[in-house]
């Protein structure tokens, strides 16, 4: 690490001119992040301070088509370092050594190539595009949205082909104002992609990678109305049976029925209050250009729960202040209906195996305030004004949100509780916690009969994960 120095007194006087961005963050952004690299990178209790630091390098080195060609080598150096530095913190918030040794040799190796590269990044002139324009983005859905087979794009010619997964599946001829699709594939991640024609000639394509179709039936989102009296008393017999603590509610948002067992009471909430997190970075974010690493730290976050994405967000909401940003996030979870729900405090990095007792714990939820949570997510992303009015979110944040849900990680502990009892390719809208002694699942699952919200909650000193997951099975294979 100590060849930073060396850059940093070779860049530091270039900091200020013109088309000057990458000297800049090589000067002042890395100069940071080697400020917290000195008690180690990687070590537990500088990890926050590193990861936010990389983020903040990331953040400055503006996109390589907007760099000189004398730049661009110090560039990918620059950004090397940072998503190095990442990697190995998150090594550390996931208890993955392997991940923290290659993060760490990743982040060496790049701070090794920046050194050797000081003095290259001194001419400025004008950046000249290395690749060929980007195409259109598809006016619904978005990239990483999930829609309900709708697809809505401004018309560029008088023929216009539909491609999902690089597969043509749709043609449309005419030369209307907007050209309209419905796609019927399975349920899944598509990359989507229009390409127009005029005279037989390509003129224009439109894209949206990393889509999720979810099925025509899930575009509802009914409010809990009646009480299931048969799936009430299975649960009933289902949470009596689990050798520990257990709640469990149920809503059809098809048919708005309901049920539960415990679904009051308070338990550990673990990560699966980050959805307030979800929520209001979301309704501040969303569609404006104001953080490029947003969109990252909210795929960690909903990906696999990180806790240092978690904890960034926390103070980008706040503007730097963690009581700020638990105010913004408590109130989001409250605008979603979560009435028992506390979000008191950042989150300590590595807390899976290293938290207090979770039944002394400030951070709780109930099985039925996730449910309701869901059930606004879902409520907004149907584009109803009422529950944009309530939640704050609009449409396209909304199903955003509900793409992040549907692709996150479904392995290891962020597998959850109902995967086990389902068929393998039924989409899963979730959001899971784990601490000692605590397993929690909160979920949209997408089945054929529609949409139904699924929250499980287990808490047992000593809790087997394994019994844990067998309870979630049960309660899926009583619900579905």
């Amino acid at each position: 690490m100590i060849r930073a120095l060396a850059l940093l007194a070779a860049l530091a006087g270039a900091s200020a001119a013109p088309h000057g961005a990458i000297p800049y963050a090589a000067h002042t952004q890395l100069e940071q992040l080697e400020r917290t690299l000195a008690p180690g990178l990687g070590s537990s209790a500088a990890a926050q301070a590193q990861y936010d630091a990389a983020r903040e390098l990331e953040d400055a080195v503006p996109p390589l088509d907007y760099v000189t060609p004398a730049c661009r080598p110090l560039e990918r150096a620059l950004l090397g370092v940072a998503v190095g530095v990442v990697t190995a913190t998150d090594g550390v918030d996931q208890l993955n050594q392997g991940r923290l040794r290659g993060g760490r040799h990743r982040a060496d190796a790049a701070l090794a190539r920046a050194g050797a590269l000081q003095g290259t990044c001194a001419a400025f002139g004008r950046a000249h595009p290395i690749h060929p324009p980007q195409p259109d983005v598809i006016a619904a859905p978005r990239a990483g949205e999930a829609f309900f087979g709708d697809i809505v794009e401004e018309n560029y010619g008088d023929e216009a082909r539909l491609y999902a997964n690089g597969r043509l599946v749709s043609t449309h001829v005419g030369s209307a104002r907007d050209v309209r699709f419905r796609l019927t594939l399975p349920p899944a991640r598509y990359d989507l992609e229009i390409r127009f024609r005029e005279a037989g000639r390509p003129v224009w394509r439109s894209t949206a990678p990393g889509t999720f179709l979810l099925p025509a039936s899930a575009r509802v989102a009914h409010p809990p109305t009646a009480t299931d009296g048969r799936l009430q008393r299975g649960l009933r017999r289902l949470g009596r049976s689990f050798d520990g603590y257990a709640a469990v509610y149920v809503h059809d948002l098809r048919t708005g029925r309901a049920a539960g067992w415990n679904a009051d009471a308070r338990f550990p909430a673990a990560s699966t209050v980050k959805l307030g997190v979800l929520a209001a970075s979301l309704a501040r974010w969303h569609g404006h250009v104001a953080v490029r690493s947003i969109d990252e730290e909210l795929r960690a976050l909903t990906g696999w729960s990180s806790n240092l994405a978690a904890n960034r967000l926390l103070l980008l909401l706040g503007h730097g202040s963690e009581a700020e940003g638990v105010r913004v996030v408590q109130a989001a979870l409250a605008r979603l209906g979560a009435r028992e729900s506390t979000y008191p405090q950042l989150y300590r990095v590595g807390t899976s195996v290293d938290e207090p007792p979770p039944l002394a714990t400030t951070r709780v939820t109930t099985a039925r305030d996730l449910g309701r949570v869901l059930a606004s997510i879902a409520a907004a992303a149907t584009g109803r004004p009422a529950a944009f009015r309530r939640t704050r979110l609009g449409e396209e944040e909304a199903r955003y949100g509900l793409g992040l849900l549907l692709t996150s990680a479904r392995d290891g502990p962020n597998a959850g509780l109902l995967a086990g009892g389902l068929p393998a390719a039924t989409p899963l809208a979730q959001k899971n916690g784990w601490i000692t002694d605590v397993r929690d699942t909160a979920a949209i699952v997408y089945g054929p009969q529609g949409p139904r919200i699924v929250v499980v909650l287990t808490y047992r000193q000593g809790l087997d994960a394994r019994r844990a997951a067998a309870f979630g099975r049960q309660v899926a294979r009583l619900v579905f």
